[in-house]
């Protein structure tokens, strides 16, 4: 059976979120996309930051992780971009089949 994952990244841009997600939707790398404004409180460099970004959550297939990470990180903004991926571990069989349907090059 499949592992699905939830993968988290984070944006300075609502647009730049917007255009990953959708790259990684029509590319059949991940299932959906859904990005939410956060503030995000972090040390970089020697110094506490506060700034306004975005989520990007993207969920699909374990083995599609690496080929994301390369994507991601290859065009994003930041020098050091959040790259998080979590299991997801219950869910039910329709949306399981859902996920793995999304990630199908000949699925509708």
């Amino acid at each position: 059976m499949t592992q699905f994952v939830e993968i988290t990244i984070t944006y300075p841009s609502r647009e730049q979120a917007l255009a990953a997600g959708r790259e990684l939707v029509e590319q059949r790398l991940a299932a959906c996309a859904h990005i939410s404004p956060v503030t995000s409180i972090y040390r970089w460099q020697g110094a506490v930051h506060e700034e306004p970004e975005y989520t990007l959550a993207v969920k699909t297939s374990i083995h599609l992780v690496e080929k994301i990470k390369h994507l991601v990180v290859a065009g994003h903004p930041y020098d050091l971009p959040q790259f998080v991926a979590n299991p997801l571990s219950d869910m039910s069989r329709e949306y399981r089949q859902w996920l793995q349907q999304s990630l199908t090059a000949d699925s509708g």
